[in-house]
Parts: structure tokens; sequence; C-alpha cells
């Protein structure tokens, strides 16, 4: 806010209220600035505090040089530079207060595990006889969006079955005799009994979700082959398991 003062001389004394009001309007800046009026029409401009200190002469005298112009009659000058400045502050008073509100969004992203199993060209009529390292027999893919990660295991029926750590084929006709067989997924050797459960191998356990597309590994088998084994079916079930963290 501003107002009119004279730096030097005696107070003008023909300046009304209203005229005073008008000087208090004109927003110089928050600081303040100091105009006066010389009887030789010279300008002069100095800063203030934003309180300046007054005396109490009559003249209405500011400590640092300014003095308030002034309201005719009924005030005494050293009251002037208040009545200015409450006019400066009605001009420049701040904004009322506004209201508020908060908008919180919530989303839900639904818990993801998946396991598919493409199963590969054969592996329903394996030649038992013949010694076969290494054949990919299914590709499975991992899909899960635990941010705390997954497990996957693997369980062979026959071994779990006959309490052991081998796979195996089994003769569904006789339920003697048997080829045992070694795994490999994601080209990791399975270790049947590692999960604390015979026949049963925990054969991924990650701790980070999976990409958009999932993982893909493949189950690899191996076995020696065995011309003497009884003619028929063999078979095995394997069981996949995913679970979130």
């Amino acid at each position: 806010f501003s107002f009119p003062v004279e730096h030097s001389g005696r107070v003008q004394q023909e300046n009304t209220l209203e005229e005073a009001a008008v000087y208090s309007q004109r927003q110089e800046s928050l600081a303040g600035v100091c105009f006066s009026n010389q009887a030789n029409n010279a300008s002069h401009i100095q800063k203030f505090s934003m309180l300046p200190h007054m005396n109490s002469s009559t003249h209405g005298e500011v400590r640092g040089g300014c003095r308030v112009s002034g309201f005719r009659g009924w005030l005494a000058t050293g009251h002037r530079a208040a009545i200015s400045i409450a006019i400066g502050l009605a001009v420049c008073g701040s904004v009322p207060g506004a209201s508020g509100a908060t908008l919180q969004l919530h989303g839900v992203m639904s818990n993801v595990r998946e396991l598919s199993i493409e199963p590969a060209p054969g592996y329903s009529s394996l030649d038992l006889a013949a010694p076969t390292v290494d054949l990919v027999v299914l590709t499975a893919r991992e899909r899960c969006n635990s941010a705390g990660g997954y497990t996957v295991t693997l369980e062979s029926a026959n071994a779990v079955s006959g309490g052991r750590g081998t796979a195996s084929l089994m003769s569904i006709s006789s339920g003697l005799d048997k080829l045992d067989y070694t795994m490999k997924y994601g080209g990791v050797v399975v270790e049947l009994g590692n999960s604390g459960v015979a026949g049963r191998a925990k054969v991924t356990d990650v701790n980070a979700k999976t990409p958009l597309g999932g993982r893909a590994k493949a189950l690899e088998i191996s076995y020696a082959g065995d011309k003497h084994l009884a003619s028929g079916i063999y078979q095995d079930t394997l069981t996949f398991t995913i679970a979130a963290k």
C-alpha cells in the first residue's frame, strides 16, 4: 500500500480525506512509497518501512524523513498516517479463505497365477527301447503378477506314490515293470524331493512378477531305454503348481 507524504516543510492542509483515500489506493509496492508535492511542483519519492514510526507533533512527522499530507480538521496530524494505512489495507486486504475437497481414486488388479502347458509332438508315443537324451516333451508358460514373486513345483505321480526320488514310467497293465527317467526344467536338472516331499520338486523360485507375456520353460526327459520291458502302455502323470509368494 502507499499514502501521500511531504518530505520536508509543514503539513499541507488543503488535501481532503477523500483525496487521501485516492492517494492511498495507488498501490505502488507492498513496501510502500512516500510522495510529496513541493511548492515548486518538484516530486520526491522515498521508501519507508511497513509501519513508520510517528512522533507526537502536530505536523505528523514520520521518523525516516516523511510526513503525512494533511487531513483537514478533526484529527491531529500525528494520527493521519494510521488513517491512511487503514485505507490502504482496506484496498489491499487479503482474499477470503477458500474451501477445498479431495478425491482418492482406487483401482483393483486381479491376481494372475497361470501355468499353461503345450505338449510337444511325440510325447504320448515315446520309444522306450531306445536311449533318449534331453527330449522336449512340453513347454510350460508361467505367468504371475505378484510383486513378491512366485514358485512352481513339479510332481511325479509315480514317484510320490512310491515314496521315491526318481520319476518312472510304470506299466499300467502289470504295475511291476517300469522305466526310470530324469528331467530338466528350463535347462536345470529337476531334483525330486527338494521341496520336502518325496516325488515333488520346486523348479521355479523367484522374487518378482513375470514379464507381461510370462516365462516359457521347456521340460526335457532322458532315459536309458530297455528292450526287455513287457509289452503294454507305460505312463506317469506330471503335475505343475504355481503359487504366489
